[in-house]
C-alpha cells in the first residue's frame, strides 16, 4: 500500500516536472523587426571629472504591421550615480571612482520600448573590463581551474618591494631553525620535536618551551603574525592587474624554506585599495584572491589538486586548484619561479559556488581552541567574512552542543545536528582518514574552514592537501577505526564513541572506497597530470637548479607519481580489509522540514516541486544537479528524493 501511494505520487509529480520543463523551455523566436536599443561609449575607463559621450543614434524603431517603420521618439539615460539626460546623444562625467551601469530606454513612435545596459570603468586603470577585473563578475571557474592546462602568470615587483618581504620573513622566524630541503622535524607525540641536522636552539632565559601535541614550540621572541604585503603588478591571459596585494603563506614550509626562491604566496587584488581607490573592489575574473602552493614535500606538484578533488567528488567542499607556472620580475626580468598549484580562497567565490550563498560567517580556526576542546576559545576561530559584526553564537552554540551531557544519546545528536553538520564532517573524516593526511584535525590544528550553511549548520571544508596521500611523514598515520585519538580532539572522540556516528563513519568510508578513492579512477587521473605538468617540472622549460625543491629530478617526479597510485592501491586494500571487521548499518534518511523547503517560505508546496522539478534526473557534476535537492545525498536527484518531498507536501513550519 506504501508503495502504491508513493507511485501515485510520483506520477502526479512526474506530470507536473513535465509541465514544468514545457513551462521553462519555451521558445521565444526573435522578431527581428523589433524595437532595438544600441549606444556606443567613447571611453569606457576615463579618468575622474573626464566628459564622455554617449551615442544611441544606432537605436532602430520596430516596423508597423505593414511594412512601414516608425521611428525613435524618446532616449532616456540612466547613469546609476543618481543623474540622468535625454537625447540621442549625450556627455556626462562622473566624480567618483567606480563601475556605473548605463541604462539607455528608447521608445518608437508606435509606442515600443527597448533597454541596453552597459558598464562604464570610471578612474579605473586601462584595460579595465566587467569580466577581468569588476566586483559585479562571475567567477571564471572555466578559465581559471582547468583539468586540461597549465597556466601561466607574470608578476612585476620592485626590488625594493622584494628585500621588505625577505627580510621580514627572516626576521618573523629568526628563532626557528632552519631544516635542509625535503627534511622535517619529526613529532614524538605531546614531546619536542626532532630537528634534522640539529637540536632545538637555546632558549632565551633557559627551560623547554611548551609543545603542546600538534603545534608549533612556542619559543620567547618568536613572532607568528602574517607576512606583510607589498604591492605588485600581475599579468595573465593579456590582462593586467595593477596594485595587488602579495605576501608569503604558510608555517612549515617558511619556516623550512625561507632563504629559497620558490616560496608559497598569496595575492590579494584589492588589498591595497584605501590607498589606490582606482582599484577599488578589483577582482580576477570575480576572484577577490588567490593562493600559491609551491608544492614541498610534494615532488609529484600534483598531491593539492588530485586531494581536493577526491574531496568534492565525495561530498566534502574544498577549494579548487590549478596548475600554474609562476614568473616573477623582481627587477632583472622574469624568473621562471616555478610550477605552483593555483588555489581559491574558501572565503572567496567558493561559498556562492558550493553552497549556494555567501551569507554565513566563515571561519578559519588556528591555535589554541582550534582543536574544539574546552573551554571554547573565541580568537582560535578567525572570521574570514562579517568580520564587522562580531558574534561568534554559530561557532559557540556548535561547540557547548558538542560538549552538552549526552545521557540521552538521541537528544545529544538532535542537538547538536541544530548547529553542527556532522554528516559532513564524518564525510571528511572517512575520506582524510582512508586517504592519509598528516596535517590535518586529529594530529594538527589547523588546515580546515568552517561555513555556516543556511540549511545545514556549521560545515567543515577541507584544506591543504599537498602533505597528503602518502605515509611516514612525521612518523604519523592514524589507524583507520580512529580509536586511539584522544579527547585532545572532541569532535572526533566524541563523534566515533556515539554508536549512531561511528556506524555512520564507517559507512561514509565504504562509500569513499568505492567512488571517490577509487584506485581506477585515481590512476587515470594522476598519469594525465604527470604528462600535462612534467614539460613545466622538468627539462628546458622546467624548474631551474637555482628555485626548484624537487630533489632528484626527472626520476624523483616519476617515482612520486608512482607513489600516489600505489598508495591509493594499498590504501583500498587496507580499507576494505578493515571494514570487513565491522558491522554496518545503511543509514536511514533523516531530512528536516528544513532541508525539503527548498525556497525557505516555511512551506512545502509547488514552488518547492518546481525547483525539484529542475534538478530532477541530474547527478553531481550536470549543471542542473543541486545539492539541496538531493535529501538523501547520494549524488544524483531521483525518486528517492522524490519520494522525500512528496511526503512532506503541504506541511508547513507550524
Amino acid at each position: 500500500m506504501y508503495y502504491r501511494k508513493i507511485s501515485k505520487l510520483v506520477i502526479s509529480f512526474l506530470i507536473t516536472a513535465v509541465m514544468c520543463s514545457s513551462i521553462f523551455s519555451v521558445n521565444f523566436a526573435a522578431d527581428t523587426k523589433s524595437i532595438e536599443a544600441k549606444f556606443e561609449i567613447s571611453n569606457i575607463t576615463p579618468a575622474l571629472n573626464e566628459v564622455v559621450t554617449f551615442d544611441a543614434s544606432a537605436s532602430t524603431a520596430a516596423e508597423g504591421g505593414e511594412g512601414e517603420k516608425g521611428e525613435i521618439v524618446s532616449y532616456e539615460w540612466d547613469f546609476e550615480d543618481g543623474s540622468s539626460a535625454d537625447g540621442a546623444i549625450v556627455t556626462r562625467s562622473f566624480a567618483e571612482t567606480d563601475d556605473y551601469n548605463v541604462i539607455l530606454t528608447v521608445k518608437d513612435s508606435n509606442g515600443n520600448m527597448a533597454f541596453k545596459k552597459k558598464k562604464i570603468f570610471v578612474g579605473r586603470p586601462q584595460g579595465w573590463t566587467e569580466k577581468t577585473h569588476s566586483k559585479s563578475a562571475d567567477p571564471d571557474y572555466g578559465l581559471l581551474f582547468p583539468d586540461d592546462k597549465v597556466l601561466r602568470i607574470d608578476i612585476k615587483m620592485s626590488p625594493d618591494n622584494y628585500q621588505k618581504i625577505k627580510t621580514d620573513l627572516q626576521n618573523i622566524f629568526a628563532n626557528i631553525p632552519q631544516f635542509p630541503v625535503g627534511q622535517i622535524p619529526s613529532f614524538p607525540e605531546g614531546g619536542i620535536p626532532q630537528f634534522p641536522g640539529g637540536e632545538m636552539p637555546p632558549i632565551p632565559g633557559g627551560g623547554i618551551p611548551p609543545f603542546p601535541e600538534g603545534e608549533w614550540p612556542d619559543i620567547p621572541g618568536m613572532d607568528f603574525q602574517d607576512p606583510i604585503y607589498v604591492p605588485v603588478t600581475v599579468s595573465y591571459n593579456g590582462n593586467t592587474w595593477f596594485k595587488v596585494g602579495f605576501r608569503y603563506k604558510g608555517n612549515s614550509s617558511l619556516m623550512s624554506l625561507r632563504d629559497k626562491t620558490k616560496l608559497p604566496f598569496r595575492l590579494n587584488f584589492d588589498k591595497f585599495e584605501d590607498e589606490n581607490p582606482e582599484v577599488n573592489n578589483q577582482r580576477f575574473y570575480g576572484f577577490s584572491s588567490m593562493t600559491f602552493g609551491n608544492c614541498w614535500n610534494d615532488n609529484s606538484f600534483m598531491r593539492e589538486k588530485v586531494a581536493g578533488e577526491v574531496f568534492r567528488e565525495g561530498g566534502v567542499p574544498a577549494a579548487k586548484s590549478s596548475f600554474c607556472r609562476v614568473y616573477v620580475d623582481t627587477g632583472n626580468g622574469p624568473k621562471y619561479w616555478g610550477l605552483y598549484t593555483m588555489t581559491e580562497d574558501p572565503s572567496d567565490a567558493m561559498l556562492k559556488d558550493q553552497f549556494g550563498n555567501a551569507k554565513g560567517n566563515c571561519y578559519k580556526p588556528e591555535g589554541a581552541g582550534a582543536s574544539w576542546t574546552s573551554p571554547f576559545i573565541e580568537e582560535a576561530f578567525i572570521k574570514e567574512n562579517n568580520e564587522e559584526d562580531a558574534d561568534w553564537g554559530d561557532v559557540q552554540s556548535a561547540h557547548e552542543a558538542l560538549f552538552a551531557d549526552n545521557t540521552d544519546k538521541e537528544v545529544w545528536r538532535s542537538n547538536l545536528e541544530k548547529y553542527f553538520n556532522v554528516r559532513g564532517f564524518l564525510k571528511w573524516l572517512a575520506i582524510n582518514t582512508a586517504m592519509v593526511n598528516w596535517d590535518s584535525y586529529g594530529i594538527m590544528a589547523h588546515n580546515y574552514y568552517l561555513y555556516n550553511d543556511k540549511d545545514k549548520g556549521l560545515t567543515w571544508i577541507a584544506w591543504d592537501h599537498n602533505l597528503s596521500m602518502s605515509k611516514g611523514i612525521m612518523g604519523k598515520v592514524l589507524s583507520l577505526s580512529l580509536n586511539e585519538v584522544t579527547d585532545k580532539w572532541p569532535l572526533i572522540r566524541k563523534l566515533l564513541d556515539d554508536p549512531v556516528y561511528n556506524n555512520l563513519y564507517h559507512y561514509e568510508m565504504r562509500k569513499v572506497i568505492k567512488g571517490c578513492m577509487n584506485a581506477d579512477k585515481i590512476s587515470s587521473k594522476v598519469k594525465a597530470y604527470q604528462t600535462l605538468i612534467k614539460p613545466y617540472v622538468v627539462g628546458e622549460e622546467g624548474e631551474t637548479n637555482d628555485a626548484t625543491l624537487l630533489v632528484g629530478g626527472e626520476a624523483a617526479f616519476n617515482s612520486a607519481c608512482d607513489g600516489i597510485i600505489n598508495h591509493i592501491i594499498s590504501r583500498q586494500k587496507e580499507v576494505n580489509e578493515y571494514l570487513k571487521t565491522v558491522s554496518i548499518t545503511p543509514p536511514s534518511p533523516k531530512v528536516t522540514f528544513k532541508q525539503v523547503d527548498l525556497n525557505h517560505d516555511d512551506i512545502i508546496n509547488m514552488d518547492d516541486i518546481i525547483i525539484m522539478a529542475k534538478a530532477f534526473n541530474t547527478a553531481k557534476g550536470h549543471e542542473s544537479y543541486n545539492a539541496a535537492c538531493d535529501f538523501n545525498e547520494d549524488g544524483c536527484i531521483n525518486l528517492l528524493d522524490i519520494a522525500v518531498i512528496s511526503k512532506m507536501f503541504g506541511q508547513n513550519k507550524d
